[in-house]
């Protein structure tokens, strides 16, 4: 139902596998059939080492000689596709999520993916602790992220072990550890900005029509940084906009909501903005 064919050894012996599979990705007239050899054995095998990396994204490229065959539009069988693709390890900004890939690589030399095995856990260790935070879901895998008020810092960072549970009982299997290099860029500059230029008291006649000037202006802060990038700290708790003009007339609300405060006097506001 899941799509999922799975071959389990009764006996020791070798055996072929033969997979015919009709492609959906371009219009064949012919299937394509794999043949794999399978081989069960009753020798045991142990784990040599535990690979252990986070990945915040993929890309990938498609390139054929053939165009109509990228696009879909191909008749042709003997043309050949080629596929890159790329994992992505960026986390450089808070809230930045990579998916934690596991795998074991056995004394007979097979490599056997953990990444959604339910024995995995991982956790952050040494100086990742202040700055990185993993968690997980059933059936889902494991998640590192990047906590708010986060530093820059790297090493290995993760620590994934594989258990299994016995009559109650939790032993590791095997331990594994993995880097993550957590590189935010350094903030240089704040731009301060308001949804209108002039407000009006709610009860001052400017407010209505035929004037209609607005009661309430929106303070957006936007940080820069080093490497270009901006990010908008308007909601965020961390940031304090405090009036140095204008207190007399107006107040700050609901964050970063400046509304006037008296009907009959005017006056320039001035607001400051700082991040603790």
């Amino acid at each position: 139902d899941d799509g999922v064919t799975t071959v389990k050894a009764v006996q020791v012996g070798s055996t072929t596998i033969t997979i015919e599979n009709v492609s959906s990705f371009v219009p064949v007239t012919t299937a394509t059939v794999t043949v794999l050899s399978a081989t069960a054995s009753e020798n045991l095998v142990s784990v040599s080492r535990m690979f252990v990396v986070a990945v915040t994204g993929v890309s990938y490229a498609v390139s054929s000689s053939d165009v109509s065959l990228v696009t879909g539009t191909s008749s042709s069988n003997n043309s050949t596709v080629t596929v890159t693709t790329s994992a992505h390890h960026i986390f450089n900004a808070e809230g930045v999520i990579g998916q934690v890939i596991a795998l074991a690589q056995l004394s007979n030399g097979r490599m056997f993916d953990l990444s959604f095995n339910s024995g995995l856990v991982v956790s952050v260790s040494g100086t990742g602790s202040g700055s990185l935070w993993t968690s997980s879901e059933s059936g889902q895998g494991w998640e590192v992220s990047v906590v708010t008020g986060a530093s820059s810092v790297c090493g290995q960072l993760l620590t994934a072990q594989w258990t299994k549970t016995c009559s109650g009982t939790t032993s590791v299997i095997s331990t594994g550890s993995g880097s993550v290099n957590v590189e935010l860029p350094e903030p240089i500059g704040v731009i301060l900005t308001a949804s209108v230029s002039e407000i009006a008291h709610s009860s001052n006649a400017a407010s209505v029509v035929p004037v209609s000037k607005p009661t309430v202006a929106t303070l957006t802060a936007v940080i820069v940084y080093a490497d270009g990038s901006q990010r908008d700290f308007s909601n965020d708790g961390r940031t304090v906009l405090q009036l140095i003009e204008g207190s007399d007339i107006a107040t700050i609300q609901n964050t970063n909501q400046l509304v006037a405060t008296s009907s009959t006097n005017s006056g320039t506001i001035r607001v400051r903005v700082t991040f603790p």
